[in-house]
């Protein structure tokens, strides 16, 4: 990953998941054939059911530039309402 810098920012990408195995592999590849390469891809799992958790880990395996957490249930609701201030396009 680049340093930071006026010219070349970091882009930091949010990107929620949710048993989302059959558009895990598409979403990433999209950011990641993207001509501007100082970004990190940011993917939190919400306690998925299947094995979106683990597709997440080997994609980042292959890309240091994708980071994976899982939610935990105590943390569950304060990572949601983080998630949503996030996305809300309105800032205060």
């Amino acid at each position: 990953m680049k340093n930071f810098n006026n010219k070349n920012p970091l882009i930091s990408i949010i990107m929620p998941v949710y048993n989302a195995c059959d558009f895990i592999v598409d979403a990433i590849n999209s950011v990641r054939k993207q001509t501007y390469e100082n970004w990190e891809l940011i993917a939190v799992d919400d306690g998925s059911t299947v094995n979106s958790l683990i597709l997440l880990k080997k994609l980042a395996k292959k890309d240091k530039r994708i980071k994976v957490f899982h939610l935990k249930k105590i943390m569950d609701w304060v990572m949601r309402q983080i998630m949503q201030l996030l996305n809300q396009k309105e800032s205060f």
